[in-house]
């Protein structure tokens, strides 16, 4: 065998050792529609009082704190910081609604989301929701929110920031 053959079928082994002893790549997260779909879905789960599908949406590793920043129906504030907080406090208002016998319906009427990185996206919202009490009046609140997500092992984007506030000029248009 000629030097020249054995350097370069040496070379091919090095190659392919080395080659197969790199993890394969991890997948690339679905891109900003994932984000809206996963918000979709925890609004269609709100809106049905199913506390667990809303809260599967929440980061679940740990990775980064997580802050739920919104109102009350009456407004006053909410600040719910960890997992254990935003359970509790999605557990008070989907016993409040089923207590009462609401009908909710939440529509996102305008969106942006985006992920600039495999880890981590935004969305930016405007939703309407609308009350039916079991008298058939209905009241119609506009919402805007950021949410900020994470790309998790089971490969679905969860969120860990959340802040919502009403909307007044959309509730100026709903004729709230």
């Amino acid at each position: 065998m000629s030097i020249a053959r054995l350097v370069a079928s040496l070379s091919l082994a090095t190659l392919l050792a080395a080659t197969a002893s790199f993890a394969a790549p991890a997948p690339t997260p679905p891109g900003p529609g994932a984000i809206l779909d996963m918000l979709k879905g925890m609004f269609a789960a709100a809106d049905q009082c199913d506390a667990k599908g809303v809260l599967d949406c929440l980061d679940q590793e740990g990775t980064f704190p997580i802050q739920l920043y919104t109102e009350t129906s009456d407004g006053r504030p909410v600040l719910a910081k960890g997992r254990t907080e935003v359970a509790s406090w999605v557990g008070q208002v989907m016993g409040e609604v089923q207590h009462r016998g609401n009908k909710v319906v939440t529509t996102i009427t305008q969106s942006q989301a985006d992920c600039h990185s495999p880890e981590l996206g935004f969305a930016t919202l405007e939703f309407e929701r609308v009350i039916t009490g079991k008298d058939h009046a209905q009241k119609k609140t506009a919402h805007r929110a950021t949410v900020l997500v994470r790309y998790g092992k089971d490969q679905k984007w969860h969120w860990f920031h959340w802040h919502d506030s009403r909307n007044v000029t959309g509730d100026k248009k709903t004729g709230k």
